[in-house]
């Protein structure tokens, strides 16, 4: 069919777009309409992962495609393509980022939400996720970072760690770090309690090691632990038992990140390590020496691979500041 004539065209990258739309192109809309709404829904998914366009532009036709999917396919009939081609608009939607197209994202998420079931995964989770990351690109307040948090909660429920262990993971370590953006919000009470929540979702989601297919992901859930132990430490809580978790973390996520393949990433973990052992173990001259040697090592990478340019020079003024902050008490 003109259908698989254009699900064949994906094999050959940039041509795939062109191939489904010539492919939605020779189809007769009111005779196939279940074969021509799906051939519109993988003209959006084309122009979503399409390099080198306008990501913005490509994300509003791709909204169009889908919504005129969406005109073809009957909820009750095509249950599953209708809720996937309802992500699929959400997805696109939330790439504007802006308010109106945020919640028009949440809705369409929210009716593919509707349209499945637990049972129905990995499709289910994959929606409570994109839920959950929707709510936390609006403006954040409680209510926006609680809905989040429980989507991640919810989507992370059920089979999903047997069936799929590295999008278990994940949910869960976006999990925590809702969480932890709520403590930020919260009452002095709440606040320890959520950031007990965030370390715990943390923990589940190392419980699953996926760095054999890609270290990336424990490597900023570990750094993400690592930071939040640091919280925990300065708000009382047992420090010998958080700087020696932080220190593990640290050096776990260190042997799983190249720096000469990701030394923005690298970077990152070797200031936090500096601030492990500067903030955790204050006093202690030998930490205080491993914290300066982290700090350095950090800028050192900062100005061989040049990340003092753009977004990056902030972590580097971060840097100077923790190293200016330990030789000031170093002196006093």
């Amino acid at each position: 069919s003109a259908l698989s004539a254009g699900e064949n065209g994906v094999e050959e990258g940039d041509a795939s777009l062109e191939a489904f739309r010539q492919a939605a192109d020779a189809l007769v809309r009111d005779e196939e309409p279940l074969e021509w709404a799906l051939a519109q829904s993988l003209v959006g998914d084309a122009l979503l992962i399409r390099e080198g366009g306008d990501p913005l532009a490509d994300a509003a036709a791709a909204v169009d495609a889908y919504r005129a999917a969406l005109e073809f396919l009957d909820e009750s009939e095509h249950r599953e393509e209708w809720a996937v081609t309802q992500a699929s608009l959400g997805i696109a939607l939330s790439a504007g980022e802006a308010g109106d197209s945020l919640d028009q994202a949440l809705a369409a998420f929210r009716a593919a939400e509707g349209a499945l079931s637990a049972e129905d995964q990995p499709a289910w989770s994959e929606v409570l996720g994109d839920l959950g990351t929707t709510y936390r690109l609006l403006e954040p307040t409680e209510e926006h970072l609680r809905a989040a948090a429980d989507a991640y909660r919810r989507g992370a429920e059920g089979d999903l760690r047997e069936i799929a262990p590295a999008s278990w993971a994940s949910l869960k370590s976006q999990q925590g770090t809702a969480l932890e953006e709520l403590a930020e919000l919260a009452t002095f009470e709440e606040r320890g309690e959520l950031l007990g929540a965030a370390e715990q979702a943390y923990r589940e989601a190392l419980e699953v090691d996926t760095s054999g297919e890609d270290p990336l992901p424990r490597a900023m859930t570990l750094n993400n632990l690592v930071s939040l132990l640091c919280d925990r430490h300065a708000e009382g809580a047992d420090a010998e038992r958080v700087g020696g978790d932080a220190l593990d973390a640290c050096r776990e996520a260190l042997a799983l990140v190249q720096r000469g393949e990701h030394p923005a990433t690298w970077v990152a973990l070797q200031h936090n390590l500096g601030d492990v052992h500067a903030r955790l173990f204050a006093g202690e001259g030998e930490h205080e020496t491993a914290a300066r040697e982290a700090y350095e090592a950090a800028l050192g990478a900062c100005a061989e691979f040049d990340l003092a340019e753009g977004t990056g020079e902030e972590l580097v003024e971060e840097i100077r500041a923790s190293l200016g902050a330990l030789a000031s008490e170093g002196e006093g």
